[in-house]
């Protein structure tokens, strides 16, 4: 998680005894604790709720043309991955047929870290959303 890696931070807590970070042998307790004292107590109290990214509509919409243009610029296809299969479901991903975020995003990290060890690291965007 992002506060964690903050290095004083993961310091703090990597001395400090499980009683201490767990109290009552509660996880979250210490964060509880601490957070009771600014937050209003519904807000310390309330169950741990998740937090989707929506991964598999940038992938088809807003990353449609920087995901193809990564995972077929050949890299992959030397590494063996079979361009058909790729091909397959990019374009079912991207006209709603199916949803293959998780392959598809797996294959973008892929191509973007063999990009980096052919040394194209500056020539990778950095995609942002303000």
């Amino acid at each position: 998680r992002c506060p964690m890696l903050d290095t004083a931070v993961c310091d703090l807590a990597g001395h400090l005894p499980t009683s201490v970070l767990m109290p009552g042998g509660r996880p979250k307790a210490l964060l509880r604790q601490l957070g009771g004292r600014l937050l209003p107590e519904p807000i310390v109290r309330r169950p741990k709720r998740g937090f989707a990214v929506p991964m598999g509509a940038w992938l088809a919409e807003r990353l449609r043309d920087e995901l193809h243009r990564h995972l077929f610029d050949g890299r992959l296809e030397a590494m063996g991955l079979d361009r058909r299969v790729m091909q397959r479901h990019f374009d079912a991903h991207t006209a709603g047929r199916a949803d293959h975020t998780h392959r598809l995003f797996a294959l973008l990290q892929l191509a973007l870290w063999r990009r980096w060890l052919d040394g194209g690291a500056r020539a990778v965007p950095v995609v942002g959303y303000a």
